[in-house]
């Protein structure tokens, strides 16, 4: 099982390096120089909608924490532990 794992790993990163060196040999040759150029300017409205949801995602995050601690600390103290 374990050899089964180690070949696929490897075969995964061998993969992942050709994926690499091709993409390095199209940005050489200049293939890559017009990527992002098509897109058009974000309107005020697109970036404020950007901005709430990433701050949205880290309410949610730090909502979570304070879950966890919360239920961390609600827990009945162990017997032969000090109070």
């Amino acid at each position: 099982m374990a050899i089964f794992h180690c070949r696929r790993l490897h075969d995964d990163c061998r993969s992942l390096h050709q994926h690499y060196d091709t993409g390095v040999k199209i940005s050489e040759k200049g293939f890559l120089s017009d990527v992002g150029n098509q897109r058009k300017p974000l309107t005020d409205t697109e970036m404020e909608l950007a901005r709430l949801r990433r701050e949205l995602a880290e309410v949610k995050m730090e909502r979570d924490f304070l879950k966890k601690a919360a239920a961390y600390f609600a827990k009945e103290p162990k017997s032969g532990t000090r109070s």
